[in-house]
């Protein structure tokens, strides 16, 4: 019997640690010497890289990385071996701006990214050109033209994405025009009561979105929304497929032509996103108080 428990004991540590390491779990992270991520210009900018396989430096990993100015990256390297899983790396901006580190894994034929981008004398950057002279007018009409339609939204509930303390939902609402939605993940706390707001624009891209479902636990409601007028919950490959296919190019296109520029839809509905948003029986206004977590 105490051969037969001690079998068990050890299958059973076996499995867990299986479990703990099936997904591979791997992580870049990419971080700086300041914590908040702001430098002086002239400055030096100390990062580290760490490869990560569930929580465990990866030796031997295999990167490549892009560093320099945001957009205009002034170094790029290819399959360098990180001998213990991690690098170190200098950066620095003499002009105000913001310097990006990139770093790519391949891992078993996978590519996992991590990347930061540091800000140098961010206070002390001035515009690039002038507002032309229309610019307000057009923008009030964009609105005006937007809000001429009812929101009309419509709720999913996610159940699977819900926890004890976080309603999860799917929801879209007309745009620009009645057959244009925006489509976004709602999270509302479970408990009655009103709350404040925080609605998360994406960056450039095509993806799913998961929803911020730990703010929303901390006592907020959130809106994560994406701009392509798409369900959010579709699975990742049909976004590959669209990104090379209908939106192949979409920030180029109508770049000379404001009133059809695919950029005018998308803030017609960040705003329409905050219309919804106010219309919530659940939110607050003014805003009360609550800690500033944005970043975790």
């Amino acid at each position: 019997m105490k051969k037969l428990a001690s079998l068990l004991v050890f299958l059973g540590l076996v499995i867990t640690a299986s479990a703990q390491i099936r997904g591979y779990n791997i992580v870049v992270s990419v971080t700086p010497d300041h914590q908040d991520w702001n430098y002086r210009a002239g400055e030096k900018a100390q990062f580290v890289v760490n490869v990560r396989k569930s929580g465990t430096l990866l030796p031997g990993a295999v990167v490549d990385f892009e560093a320099g100015p945001v957009m205009y990256p002034d170094t790029q390297k290819k399959n360098v071996t990180l001998k213990d899983g991690t690098m170190k790396w200098t950066g620095s901006l003499k002009q105000p701006g913001f310097y990006r580190l990139k770093v790519t894994a391949h891992v078993d034929g996978k590519d996992y990214v991590g990347l930061c981008t540091a800000a140098f004398s961010p206070e002390q950057l001035q515009p690039a050109t002038k507002c032309p002279a229309d610019f307000d007018a057009f923008w009030q009409r964009a609105l005006n033209e937007a809000r001429q339609n009812a929101l009309d939204p419509h709720l999913t509930l996610l159940p699977d994405r819900c926890t004890e303390k976080v309603n999860v939902y799917e929801v879209s609402f007309v745009n620009n025009r009645p057959a244009s939605r925006i489509y976004g993940i709602l999270c509302v706390p479970v408990a009655e009561g009103k709350y404040p707001a925080l609605l998360r624009v994406p960056g450039a891209g095509v993806r799913p979105y998961g929803g911020d479902v730990w703010t929303a636990s901390q006592g907020a409601i959130t809106l994560e929304i994406g701009i392509h007028g798409i369900p959010v919950t579709m699975p990742l490959s049909v976004y590959e497929n669209i990104r090379e296919a209908a939106l192949d190019g979409y920030w180029e296109t109508n770049l000379d032509t404001p009133e059809k520029n695919f950029y005018r839809r998308v803030v017609q509905g960040a705003v329409r996103a905050v219309d919804y948003i106010a219309s919530l029986p659940q939110f607050s206004w003014p805003l009360s108080t609550m800690p500033c977590a944005t970043t975790r």
